[in-house]
């Protein structure tokens, strides 16, 4: 049901989101009471909606109000119904995808972006080496939830800032899925969000630095396999705001733009060996580490957008599919926002 009335999965976000602060508005909120209505016979106030702006609070008084009106446990479980756990579109035994016989590396992908992009290229084929710095339990769910889908998915801990780590972890991936195809460069890199007039240099330098050094240490890697075979994909996810600008983030859209520099160097000395390189820059995306962000934040950005609604992290998976499949195999070099709109180059 949430993938109709709010346009993507529930369990893209989890079962604690906001329904107001990840696309719901008066008009979905209409349709989730005409969905309950017609799909299991309860009828909820408006009001209910939003005094229970949590989706499993609403689900749960969804449920009462199904019994209420006769609904029966022999019918199937509400929870079942709105908060599904295998995600629309999972792959069945003997569907064919887009990543069939690839094997990816994903960095940072225990929550947020990193994690619904392992679960959509796993439904794609991918045999998804998922790594993490310390959200192991996140990590451990992703792959759980791959696995009950019918994906193949790995854990490798390791600090992509660390080269030492980078070098074990691909390693270790290799080890047990025999090569990487697909690099996906995710995890996200601290910063202080402060004018450039407040910013003292050694906190500039560290944001730069380690945007940097996590790509490169991780191409250094993995990149000499793929010259090897002839063949992989390299994505880098990079930001917006390394072609734009708003206060405090200065040394985020410097790094960004360091980066964005690097994918162009790296596609033109790489694509004769065979090896594509590409960013995929996200604009404001709704996760759960920019959930608490204030309203009017999130309002300006979707008012901006020509799409007029904030992204979600699947929408950046997409296009990492994409840059991941063999459907963009002449494209190399690429920087593709991924903003609604905002960024039109």
């Amino acid at each position: 049901m949430w993938a109709e009335v709010l346009n993507f999965s529930l369990e893209e976000i989890g079962r604690n989101s906001h329904f107001f602060e990840i696309g719901g508005d008066s008009l979905a909120a209409a349709r989730v009471m005409g969905h309950l209505h017609e799909k299991l016979g309860a009828e909820i106030g408006m009001s209910v909606i939003f005094e229970n702006p949590r989706l499993r609070d609403l689900s749960e008084r969804a449920a009462v109000a199904g019994r209420e009106h006769g609904w029966s446990e022999e019918a199937g479980s509400v929870e079942e119904e709105l908060v599904p756990l295998v995600a629309t579109g999972a792959r069945g035994s003997k569907a064919t995808g887009l990543l069939d016989g690839k094997v990816v590396l994903i960095t940072g992908a225990s929550r947020g972006i990193g994690s619904t992009t392992a679960r959509l290229l796993a439904s794609q084929g991918a045999q998804v080496a998922i790594n993490y710095r310390r959200s192991e339990a996140r990590a451990i769910r992703i792959q759980e939830i791959i696995r009950a889908e019918g994906g193949v998915a790995e854990l490798f801990q390791a600090d992509v800032t660390d080269l030492d780590q980078v070098r074990s972890m691909v390693e270790a991936v290799v080890a047990r899925f025999g090569k990487i195809d697909v690099l996906v460069s995710n995890a996200a890199i601290g910063f202080k969000m402060k004018p450039f007039l407040e910013h003292d240099w050694a906190d500039f330098q560290r944001k730069v630095n380690d945007e940097v050094a996590q790509l490169f240490f991780l191409c250094k890697a993995v990149v000499p396999g793929m010259v090897e075979r002839g063949e992989g994909s390299v994505i880098s996810v990079s930001s917006a705001m390394s072609k734009s600008h708003g206060k405090g983030f200065i040394a985020h859209s410097a790094a960004k733009a360091a980066l964005d520099a690097f994918v162009r160097s790296m596609a033109s000395e790489l694509g004769p060996q065979g090896v594509r390189v590409n960013t995929v820059a996200p604009g404001l995306i709704i996760t759960d580490a920019t959930a608490n962000l204030a309203s009017s934040v999130k309002d300006s950005a979707a008012s901006w957008s020509p799409l007029r609604r904030n992204g979600v992290a699947r929408d950046v998976a997409g296009a990492i599919l994409f840059y991941a499949s063999d459907l963009s195999q002449f494209i190399t070099g690429s920087y593709q926002p991924v903003d609604g709109g905002m960024t039109m180059l």
